[in-house]
């Protein structure tokens, strides 16, 4: 007797998926854009700390990141998107990533939709 030949199951090719990045990184930053001419970090700083514990205020222009102890407090921060300094609103976005070795722009990638500057 001879035996039956073995098939094998049919092989199904899968389409090239285009390229992914790596895994983002979740930060406990949030970005804040709005800021006027005389915005100082200390006054970000108070501002932000009633809502928690504020490790790093960075400004930068009309925009600042603020680094938080908790995730839970930039969590917090996303959902409100917006907080008012002296009349004026501020808009607030997640920090997701940085780019921390490119040395043309270390700007830090944020997640939320700003409005366009007026």
């Amino acid at each position: 007797m001879s035996e039956a030949p073995t098939v094998s199951p049919p092989t199904t090719s899968t389409p090239a998926q285009p390229a992914t990045p790596a895994a983002t990184t979740v930060t406990n930053k949030i970005f804040v854009s709005g800021l006027g001419e005389g915005d100082s970090e200390e006054e970000i700083r108070q501002l932000f700390s009633c809502y928690g514990e504020v490790l790093e205020v960075m400004v930068d222009g009309s925009c600042a990141t603020v680094t938080f102890q908790e995730e839970s407090v930039v969590q917090e921060m996303e959902q409100m998107r917006e907080i008012m300094l002296r009349c004026r609103k501020l808009n607030i976005a997640r920090v997701l990533e940085e780019h921390v070795d490119t040395p043309i722009n270390n700007a830090p990638f944020y997640q939320g939709v700003l409005p366009a500057p007026a």
